[in-house]
C-alpha cells in the first residue's frame, strides 16, 4: 500500500487548524501499513514530531478483554456484563492464551520502538488511566505541547459506565487453573 498517499490524505482532512495532527496505531495497523521492515516501520514513525505509547501492564486482563470482544463481536463499554454461554467459556481459554502471546509480543515490540527512535515519547499505562485519567490526561497535554485553547469538560457529555467485570473475573480464574492443570 502507499501509505505515503493514505497518510497526506488522511493529514489534509484530519489536521486541525491550528496544525495539530495525530493517529493511534496498534502495531499490527502498523506492520499492515509498513510491511514488517524495519527501515519501513522507522520511515513512518519519522513522520511524527513526538509519540505516545500506551501499554497495559495486566496483559491476561487485555488478553481476556479482548476475547470477550472478539466472541461477542462488540467491544463493551458500559456498565451491563456481556453475556457469554457458560459452555462456550472454557472454549475461550486457547483464544486467551493466543491474545496474551499476541499482547507480550506487541508490547516488546512498542518497548524496542522506544529505545530506537530519536523523537520525544511519553510512555504512559493503562491501568494509570484508569486510576486517574485526568492526571494523565494532563500529562499527555502537557507532553504535546500548548493547545492554545482553554479544556472545559462538558456535563452534556454520558460517560459510559464501566462493566462489572464478573465475565472477565470468571475467565481470569477459568485459564490460571487450565494453565495451572487445575
Amino acid at each position: 500500500p502507499d501509505v505515503n498517499a493514505y497518510l497526506n490524505a488522511l493529514e489534509r482532512i484530519r489536521t486541525t487548524n491550528d496544525g495539530f495532527f495525530g493517529i493511534k496505531v496498534q502495531p499490527p495497523q502498523l506492520m499492515a501499513l509498513t510491511g514488517p521492515k524495519k527501515a519501513d516501520i522507522d520511515l513512518f514513525i519519522k513522520r511524527f514530531d513526538k509519540l505516545v505509547l500506551i501499554t497495559r501492564k495486566d496483559k491476561l486482563g487485555q488478553a481476556i478483554s479482548g476475547a470477550i470482544s472478539q466472541v461477542t463481536g462488540t467491544w463493551f463499554n458500559g456498565a451491563k456484563s456481556p453475556q457469554i454461554d457458560p459452555a462456550k467459556r472454557t472454549e475461550m481459554i486457547p483464544l486467551i492464551a493466543r491474545n496474551l502471546n499476541r499482547y507480550i509480543l506487541e508490547d516488546q515490540f512498542i518497548t524496542n520502538i522506544s529505545r530506537q527512535l530519536q523523537q520525544p515519547m511519553l510512555r504512559i499505562e493503562y491501568e494509570d488511566i484508569l486510576s486517574d485519567g485526568q492526571s494523565v490526561f494532563n500529562e499527555v497535554s502537557e507532553f504535546l505541547g500548548p493547545l492554545g485553547i482553554e479544556l472545559n469538560e462538558s456535563s452534556d457529555i454520558i460517560v459510559p459506565e464501566k462493566a462489572d467485570g464478573a465475565l472477565a473475573t470468571e475467565l481470569r480464574q477459568m485459564f490460571l487453573n487450565a494453565i495451572q492443570g487445575k
